[in-house]
């Protein structure tokens, strides 16, 4: 797999779980009562954390799982679970309107929300998290010592997903009024119908590599379906 499928593969993969559109409406209705260079601050603070910790798993994922004996094909299937999980919330979100009055005028109070946009990796969660590991150790694999076109790519895909995160989350009331509300959980049920893809498309991986492992699937099936998931970097 060459750099701009890795780029490609990992962007739209961390770009469909984290939805920066579905966690406007959470962004506004946090920060309605702040002004506006808070809420930017905020905004870059969030981002700045997911980033890291996003790169921090993609660099030390494959020693997280080999101290905690997590196989490959385990994260796999668990972050195909957690992200199914994520995309069926997606597909029926809840609507709001079950906050009291006196919650939103309570949650515009808070000192520091910059907890809030981190859609990248803390609201999406462990769903993204599994990505990027899967994907650290699907190149650890894959590739040579020497190259580190691989990792340079992922690398930036991470960092682009939380930038264009942070721009949705800086300009969210002018997307607001662009897309409207209606337009807003469309392009949410769009991003979960995406997500269950992904989530389906990780655990049938998984589930292959263990039943070839266990001596259930013969090498020749084994070897057509690893050819033909070849172009997925989890």
């Amino acid at each position: 797999m060459d750099f701009w499928q890795h780029f490609i593969a990992i962007f739209i993969s961390l770009f469909v779980i984290t939805d920066p559109f579905g966690n406007i409406g959470i962004f506004l209705s946090i920060t309605e009562g702040d002004d506006a260079s808070f809420r930017r601050k905020q905004a870059f603070k969030g981002s700045l954390y997911s980033f890291l910790l996003m790169f921090v798993f993609f660099i030390g994922g494959t020693y997280i799982m080999e101290f905690f004996g997590i196989t490959l094909d385990g994260v796999r299937i668990g972050g195909g679970l957690i992200v199914s999980r994520i995309g069926f919330s997606l597909l029926s979100p809840k609507e709001e309107n079950s906050h009291s009055s006196d919650e939103k005028q309570e949650s515009t109070k808070m000192a520091d929300i910059s907890f809030c946009p981190l859609a990248l990796p803390l609201i999406a969660g462990p769903g993204a998290l599994a990505v990027v590991i899967a994907a650290s150790a699907k190149i650890k694999e894959g590739t040579s010592g020497d190259d580190w076109s691989a990792y340079l790519a992922v690398s930036l895909a991470i960092a682009a997903v939380s930038l264009v995160t942070w721009i949705c989350l800086r300009h969210s009331d002018l997307l607001l009024r662009v897309l409207g509300v209606n337009g807003m959980n469309a392009i949410t049920r769009i991003m979960g119908f995406l997500l269950i893809c992904i989530a389906i498309q990780m655990m049938i991986t998984g589930a292959e590599h263990l039943l070839h492992s266990w001596g259930f699937i013969s090498s020749g099936a084994h070897e057509a379906f690893s050819q033909a998931t070849k172009h997925f970097a989890f």
